[in-house]
């Protein structure tokens, strides 16, 4: 059973996977992408919230209890994701591509279904 926290607990959350990703971008982190960088976490929740089929809520606050055990329970894979977008700037929709002898590939042209082992759909009793 999930209870409703605080949105005060989701920012904390949101907040404390943002610094990773900022720590993890490192000397390439400039502070004009900030934004971005929150952009891509919400994006991997939104994501992940898709994957295990809940997007409709009748309520906020239903919502926000489902966002807040997604962070709790998904944060790791949270971060994967967004750290695979924030690798992939400028490549969004490619699958492969070679320049000046350097190669790379990509599992599919969104997040790969790879990143998201370990999350299975749920259903929701009508």
């Amino acid at each position: 059973m999930v209870t409703l926290g605080s949105i005060t607990d989701i920012s904390t959350k949101k907040q404390e996977l943002f610094e990773i990703l900022v720590s993890y971008a490192a000397e390439d982190y400039d502070s004009s992408q900030a934004a971005y960088l929150m952009a891509l976490i919400n994006g991997a929740i939104n994501e992940i919230c898709r994957e295990l089929r809940r997007t409709d809520f009748e309520d906020g606050e239903a919502r926000d209890a489902f966002i807040e055990y997604v962070l709790s329970k998904y944060d790791d894979v949270i971060l994967k994701i967004a750290e695979y977008h924030y690798d992939k700037q400028g490549k969004q929709g490619v699958l492969s591509w070679t320049e000046s002898g350097a190669q790379a590939s990509y599992e599919c042209a969104g997040t790969p279904k790879s990143l998201f082992v370990g999350i299975y759909p749920t259903a929701a009793i009508v």
